[in-house]
């Protein structure tokens, strides 16, 4: 029997447990099942409004004020920053567009092929530069 990884340790504890009541082992199955991630990227007040959020692009705590909407979240918040998510589109649309334009000096001919790499490491690495706020 092939058991998926996230449901072993529930068949290991009724493994184990075979002759137990449901109601005896229950706490532990439920333990085991709970989601652990907790609102790890929100910070809330008392009354449990979102008064912070982490932002993934300056990977600091930031003021909601400085957040969209977003209904599918568990926060109900986007995940980064107004300034954030400009910048972020902005490097990736800066991106692509050297990368092509990097192909194009590779077809004429200006850029070697073994160098080729070496430079879209450079684009990469400016492309994953995170911009302070302003």
């Amino acid at each position: 029997m092939n058991i998926k990884k996230p449901f072993q340790e529930i068949v290991d504890l009724l493994n184990a447990n075979k002759d137990a009541k449901v109601e005896s082992i229950l706490d532990d199955v439920i333990a085991i099942a709970m989601s652990k991630k907790q609102d790890s990227t929100v910070r809330r007040n008392e009354d449990g409004d979102v008064v912070e959020i982490f932002c993934w692009y300056h990977k600091v705590w930031e003021p909601v004020e400085w957040y969209g909407k977003k209904a599918s979240s568990h926060s109900g918040y986007n995940t980064f920053c107004k300034q954030g998510v400009n910048s972020w589109t902005k490097q990736q649309r800066d991106f692509k567009k050297a990368k092509g334009e990097l192909l194009e000096l590779l077809l004429e001919g200006e850029v070697a092929q073994e160098d080729l790499q070496d430079e879209i490491s450079k684009l990469e690495g400016l492309r994953d530069e995170i911009h302070p706020r302003s």
